[in-house]
């Protein structure tokens, strides 16, 4: 397996800029909490949906 250093690296370094700049400035750790919330939300769908559809399994089976 290559790694393409020429892609990889900007990559990286861009990345790591992002993170520092965005940690010195507080929005780092409201990224993370916004992802942690739409984690909930999401879990919470799939949750209530298996729930509606597992209960109307049992109530329409002969």
């Amino acid at each position: 397996m290559q790694v393409r250093w020429k892609k990889l690296l900007p990559q990286i370094v861009f990345w790591l800029a992002a993170e520092i700049s965005l940690n010195f400035l507080g929005l780092d750790d409201m990224a993370d909490y916004t992802e942690f919330l739409n984690l909930i939300y999401t879990y919470e769908q799939v949750n209530s949906k298996f729930k509606s559809e597992d209960l109307n399994f049992y109530v329409n089976s002969p």
